[in-house]
């Protein structure tokens, strides 16, 4: 009876501090949006296998340790693992999955994260039991046990670094950067041509694909699609925005802009990208809190991304002329940015001169855009950049400029 109580005490301990594990690292993707302060769910989503081993590896380590308890006390092995699943899947995802239903509150993605975390951690568990055997040697007896419950000061400390280190500002110039630099430049294209049929901020937009990509990455998606195939109900493609789960992505970014028509910026260089306005517009995408936190702060990286930008807009809302980044290399400045693509003629003048600078140009996929670049002597600092239009008889039909200041 002794022996059936130790193993029965070790099954509860090592639920409790399942429990205190996931605790301490706060993870609620995918049934969620994840918090911009979570560095954990930010890691986890970005793969699969990192997510399985996140949901596999913590239960099949204490599974191991309490069977290896029951092994030492020649009992058996199945209470103590079953006493520990319950203990933890009872006070986590087994509770929220019934307070959910109960509420009728829950969606059904949220329902199948939750199942599917249960399965997780109940195949971990069960394998764990089967292979403690194997690890048997290599598990601590209880004396080592209770040494490390006597240093519980130096367990809180450590306990206290890990929220530390696993709670971060999140960085959204980060990800406006890694955004662009793995994202599908045809994407890009079609998402600038659907912002200007339905006349939609191109910057607004582009913060929705940012943040929805964040939350349901690509491996994510296509396992959504899979889900759909077997009558899965969600929204589905890189926007998160279309219920049909064959459309593209393609589809989803033209569905998103059609939620989002209209929604163009004012034309005083965009002040709407602060406060209710911008709630507004992002609320016809996704009413949910988090993700308006979350694709403000995309949103307001993108606007403050760039080292100019013009008054002047596109019918459609672009900003008419951008500078993207200048940066000295050796005696020169060298300057880059897009515009506009009416604009064909540039020229660069100081103060007191037009420049002789030429400047290169390369129209971007969607052929709505020209990225522009230009060298000039390093005494520049302070510099007007200007865009004309020429019409078809060779005369000047309209300009944008930017004043820029080097340092």
């Amino acid at each position: 009876m002794q022996d059936f109580l130790r193993t029965i005490i070790a099954g509860i301990a090592g639920g409790v501090l399942l429990n205190w594990f996931y605790a301490v690292l706060q993870s609620k993707w995918p049934d969620s949006y994840y918090a911009i302060s979570s560095l954990v769910d930010e890691g986890i989503s970005h793969s699969s296998l990192r997510y399985a081993l996140f949901r596999l590896l913590p239960p099949y380590t204490i599974g191991v340790l309490v069977a290896s308890f029951a092994i030492r006390f020649t009992f058996s092995i199945a209470w103590a693992i079953a006493v520990c699943g319950v203990i933890h899947l009872s006070a986590t995802n087994g509770t929220a999955l019934v307070r959910g239903i109960k509420s009728k509150e829950m969606s059904p993605r949220a329902s199948i994260a939750h199942l599917a975390t249960i399965a997780m951690s109940t195949i971990a568990l069960i394998f764990a039991g089967f292979s403690a055997r194997w690890w048997y040697p290599y598990t601590p007896g209880p004396d080592k046990y209770m040494e490390v419950a006597l240093t519980g000061i130096v367990a809180a400390a450590v306990v206290f670094q890990m929220q530390r280190a696993t709670q971060h500002r999140f960085d959204a110039s980060a990800a406006v950067t890694d955004f662009r630099a793995h994202i599908d430049r045809d994407l890009i294209a079609h998402m600038e041509q659907e912002c200007v049929r339905y006349q939609v901020d191109p910057d607004l937009m582009l913060a929705v694909l940012i943040t929805e990509d964040k939350q349901r990455p690509d491996w994510f998606r296509r396992a959504e699609k899979l889900a759909g195939r077997f009558g899965f109900k969600g929204t589905f493609g890189i926007a998160q925005s279309s219920r049909d789960w064959r459309a593209s992505d393609q589809q989803s970014i033209t569905e998103a802009a059609k939620n989002l028509a209209g929604a163009l910026a004012s034309d005083d260089g965009g002040s709407w990208a602060h406060g209710a306005p911008l709630r507004y517009q992002l609320e016809r995408h996704n009413k949910g809190a988090t993700f308006i936190e979350f694709a403000s702060e995309v949103y307001n990286a993108i606007s403050s991304g760039y080292r100019a930008r013009s008054q002047k807009k596109e019918p459609h809302g672009a900003i008419s002329l951008r500078v993207f980044s200048y940066e000295r290399i050796e005696d020169r400045w060298h300057i880059s940015g897009d515009i506009a693509d009416r604009f064909k003629h540039m020229v660069a003048a100081s103060e007191l001169q037009q420049l002789p600078s030429g400047f290169a140009l390369d129209k971007t996929d969607s052929g709505l855009r020209t990225k522009w670049s230009t060298t000039i002597p390093i005494s520049i600092n302070r510099l007007r950049i200007t865009g004309r239009e020429v019409s078809d008889t060779g005369t000047e039909a309209d300009q944008v400029s930017v004043d820029l200041y080097l340092y």
